[in-house]
């Protein structure tokens, strides 16, 4: 069973269900958006193509086609981006806890301590150009 698009339900479901015992999140969610298959949004195909795969087979409850080897599996996969440059930097299996992030987001961190982040309209065309234009479309 999987929540419906509107808001109050996912909180619900997140609440409640999965991962439930009185669960909110703090932070911001955004509307319930198709990450695989035909109708999958660019923002994942592009975050899908820079990381491998967590998993090498498909769950036999799959509802969409066609399937792709870098598609996201199940739901809480997580992918963490680097803050400087918005590139993804390493894909994470649903069954990894959110803490076992933590040494990599503390060596992003130490890494990226000193360098200004670079906000520039032509950096964010060289990467997300294609999104923005076909967005425009």
């Amino acid at each position: 069973l999987e929540p419906s698009t509107k808001a109050s339900e996912i909180l619900n479901g997140l609440k409640y269900v999965r991962p439930g015992n009185g669960f909110e999140p703090n932070f911001m969610l955004t509307e319930r958006i198709d990450v695989n298959g035909d109708s999958g949004h660019m923002m994942y195909d592009f975050m899908k193509r820079s990381c491998p795969a967590t998993r090498t087979k498909f769950n036999k409850d799959v509802f969409y086609e066609p399937f792709h080897e870098r598609d996201i599996r199940w739901n809480f996969e997580k992918i963490l981006i680097e803050p400087n440059t918005g590139l993804p930097y390493r894909r994470y299996d649903t069954a990894v806890s959110p803490r076992n992030l933590v040494r990599d987001i503390q060596q992003i961190l130490v890494t990226t301590k000193n360098v200004a982040p670079v906000y520039s309209e032509n950096r964010f065309k060289s990467h997300f150009g294609n999104i923005t234009e076909t967005l425009k479309a």
